[in-house]
């Protein structure tokens, strides 16, 4: 896979988030990238061309971490930003054609909400299964709500303790409800009904859960019990360097592995790896953070250094390692030539693209800064990686195959 710049901008402030304003019909001729600035603008550009078509400046004039959308129509789009304000805006995107024969987009306001502390989380998510998705949304001032995005009415919510650093949804009982799992500072993992809040269970972690995953029983565990039922259970990784694996229903400890420093990000990977006797397994990915592992320099006394691992969903082993990645951010995964890739922003200023199938690393860039967002999109059949950095870049490449 190569790189190959289709165009660059020198930003005012450094870039928080990225998203893409997707049109959905294939004869459709723009779409978006936004990108929102730390004193509270957000751009929005033709993301063929690279031609800023509107700057728009919130009142809140604070960082922007969390966008989530809807696609409503052709060139018309519901968004929703959250703020560190603590404020909750959510518009109506248009693209309009000009006289010229240009674009341009307009902004309206559709509703606001406002917590008490910065905007941590949001996701769009049908938790009740009817058809369509709600707004979850997270605050440091320890509330968690589910919303209705039409008019940002309250569903259901709850006030916590203690601040929430992770939450996720997903049916964990293959029953087709849908739960809602949410982890805090202190090491508490929650589990709610998504239709209507009620708490399913709880357990006491020791410290901080920064890792949610819903995945199936492994193996190893399965042969210890007397459940042989197809259920799931959850991976939780917290600041004790511990990845649980933990029941969700009767919130029992089946196990844990300790790992050699803080596990920061996970994500289930459903491509196929080799494991070392050229066995095919499903992994999941964790990768483990180093506060101290800056610009390839390790600078802590136990010379602990990150790692971005592959573990067998099955047996539970370590599939490959990746040793001294530090890695800061993620994209979603794309499908290229058949195979699923994902790209890295990492603390040394580098962004990696790794291969989910076989495990390498297939292409690096150097950055300007460390990368806060990054994605990795096809738009009308091209490949785009797309990222910003906190020295103020934005920068959008083509990836086309060697072949």
């Amino acid at each position: 896979m190569e790189f190959s710049l289709s165009y660059h901008e020198n930003l005012a402030d450094s870039g928080c988030a990225l998203h893409f304003l997707h049109n959905q019909r294939s004869d459709s001729q723009i779409d978006l990238i936004l990108i929102a600035l730390e004193k509270g603008d957000i751009l929005f550009y033709n993301q063929k061309s690279g031609k800023l078509l509107l700057e728009y400046s919130l009142e809140c004039k604070t960082e922007v971490w969390c966008v989530e959308s809807i696609y409503e129509d052709e060139n018309v789009f519901k968004l929703f930003l959250g703020a560190a304000s603590g404020t909750i805006y959510a518009f109506i995107v248009n693209i309009e054609s000009t006289e010229l024969g240009d674009y341009c987009v307009k902004v309206d306001d559709l509703w606001k909400n406002t917590a008490k502390e910065m905007i941590s989380k949001m996701d769009l998510y049908d938790v009740d299964k009817d058809g369509k998705d709600e707004l979850l949304v997270s605050s440091l001032d320890n509330s968690f709500w589910v919303l209705n995005p039409i008019d940002g009415a309250f569903i259901w919510g709850q006030v916590f303790p203690s601040g929430i650093t992770k939450f996720t949804c997903g049916d964990i009982n293959n029953d087709g409800n849908i739960e809602v799992i949410i982890g805090d500072n202190l090491g508490n993992l929650r589990i709610f009904h998504g239709s209507d809040g009620n708490m399913i269970s709880f357990t006491k972690l020791r410290k901080t859960i920064r890792v949610i995953e819903i995945i199936p029983i492994p193996r190893t565990i399965k042969e210890k019990s007397v459940e042989t039922d197809s259920r799931n259970i959850l991976a939780v990784g917290n600041d004790e360097c511990r990845l649980y694996f933990i029941d969700p229903f009767s919130a029992e400890i089946l196990s844990f592995l300790t790992l050699n420093t803080y596990i920061w990000h996970s994500m289930k990977n459903t491509e196929l790896i080799l494991d070392k006797h050229r066995n095919e397994k499903e992994s999941l990915l964790i990768s483990t953070y180093s506060f101290s592992f800056m610009e390839g320099l390790v600078l802590n006394q136990d010379n602990v250094t990150p790692e971005l691992i592959f573990y067998d969903l099955d047996d539970w082993n370590i599939i490959k390692k990746i040793n001294d990645i530090n890695i800061q951010c993620f994209s979603s995964p794309l499908v290229i030539n058949s195979t699923d890739y994902l790209a890295l922003g990492t603390t040394d200023k580098k962004i990696h693209l790794l291969n989910l199938k076989n495990g390498e690393i297939e292409q690096s860039l150097t950055t300007g800064g460390i990368v806060n967002s990054v994605l990795l999109v096809e738009i009308r059949g091209i490949n785009y990686l797309l990222f910003c950095d906190d020295d103020k870049n934005f920068n959008c490449y083509h990836l086309f195959s060697q072949k």
